[in-house]
């Protein structure tokens, strides 16, 4: 499991510290030797190759496609099964300035109490950091419970002045967060991340204490025509 000070590490220091724009483009994860019960585990690294049309990513293990669409991917950010000490606030931290005011999150399964905390956890994390945040957009999946839970969500957000709009579209799939400062961010799980932790738990109110299910996280930004500002923007994760 990742401590606190190695899962900043990781997110800060590690990966993609030479991407190519090659039509065999291989993005190895770097290789992270973890020592558990005096036994050196090193985790299988997995593998990308950019497509023919430069803008999908197809991981060769589980042939997952990752959509460029005018975006760099500049970080991807392996979750292993149980790991703690993964909280949004880290997760999202990178993403967050005074430039963002809209962040639209496109999730299928904000639907079970569970999930609709997942997504307030999600909001009280971005909107301490993004101060001039105005707007949050929610596109899921409509539930018999998520409607009412998200009514209450919405009400709570308006005392901070912030405006939450709700969109239901049951054919929905993928999952990504992106944010009007450029910033995007596929998850394989979505906000989904956390495997379930009782209310009765004396781990529920310390999320940094929820064992993780196993993910990939990529961090992607929209392209710029000055190529300065992209190398600056990959300098977040490798300085």
């Amino acid at each position: 499991m990742l401590s606190p000070d190695r899962f900043n590490q990781n997110l800060t220091n590690n990966l993609q510290n030479g991407l190519s724009t090659s039509k065999e483009l291989i993005l190895e994860e770097e290789e992270i030797e973890e020592e558990i019960n005096g036994v050196e585990v090193e985790p299988d690294n997995k593998k990308y190759k950019l497509d023919d049309d430069d803008e999908t990513i197809t991981t060769i293990s589980s042939k997952f496609e990752l959509k460029l669409d005018g975006y760099e991917l500049l970080h991807t950010l392996p979750i292993s099964e149980n790991d703690v000490n993964i909280v949004y606030k880290k997760l999202f931290n990178v993403c967050l300035d005074d430039m963002v005011s809209v962040i639209n999150v496109t999730d299928p399964y904000i639907q079970t109490s569970n999930q609709v905390k997942n997504f307030v956890m999600f909001c009280s994390a971005v909107i301490n950091k993004a101060r001039n945040l105005k707007t949050i957009i929610l596109s899921t999946k409509k539930d018999k419970q998520n409607e009412k839970y998200l009514k209450e969500v919405e009400e709570n957000l308006k005392r901070k002045n912030i405006i939450l709009s709700v969109h239901f579209d049951d054919t929905l799939h993928d999952r990504d967060i992106q944010f009007d400062n450029g910033w995007k961010v596929v998850m394989g799980r979505g906000l989904d991340i956390y495997k379930y932790v009782s209310p009765f738990s004396l781990d529920y109110l310390r999320p940094h204490l929820y064992p993780c299910k196993a993910c990939n996280i990529f961090y992607m930004k929209r392209k710029e025509k000055d190529d300065i500002n992209q190398d600056n923007e990959k300098s977040k994760f490798t300085a």
